[in-house]
């Protein structure tokens, strides 16, 4: 039994995740990506199938896609029908890098639900931050950010 993450997106958004996730953590180097529509305009259903096919049925098993009702979304919601794995939509890039480093015993729902809740409270619009915090963010070291 083994952690699986497949991040599956329209065009190279899933590359670009799988990167900064690698850069951030370290860690996403076994993460597959399927990047829907690049080269052909037909649905990644064969690579969706593929993916599939590659893990085994008590493999701990998490897809995102980029678009709640998107096609590559759809195609994993018919795919729960069949297949027990957690399925996360409209991510960012924290929900991932979070996800990417719970261990096999900490992925269950109830720690995905904790890791978007906490990554979509982080998405602000960032003109309404009072200045005094930016200026403290520009004193800080890179060292402090890592």
């Amino acid at each position: 039994m083994s952690k699986k993450i497949l991040i599956a997106t329209h065009t190279t958004l899933a590359e670009g995740f799988k990167k900064a996730t690698v850069f951030f953590t370290g860690m996403g180097e076994d993460m597959v990506t399927i990047c829907a529509y690049e080269d052909t305009q037909e649905p990644p259903r064969p690579e969706i199938d593929r993916f599939f096919e590659s893990v085994n049925q008590d493999d701990t098993v998490v897809v995102f896609t980029d678009l709640m009702g998107g096609s590559v979304n759809q195609i994993m919601m018919e795919k729960l029908l069949t297949r027990k794995f957690h399925l996360i939509t409209d991510p960012n890039l924290s929900v991932i890098m979070a996800v990417a480093t719970l261990g096999e015993e900490e992925l269950n729902a109830e720690n995905i639900r904790e890791s978007i809740e906490l990554s979509s409270s982080q998405m602000k619009y960032m003109n309404d931050v009072p200045l005094e915090q930016g200026s403290q963010a520009e004193s800080d070291t890179a060292d402090d950010f890592f």
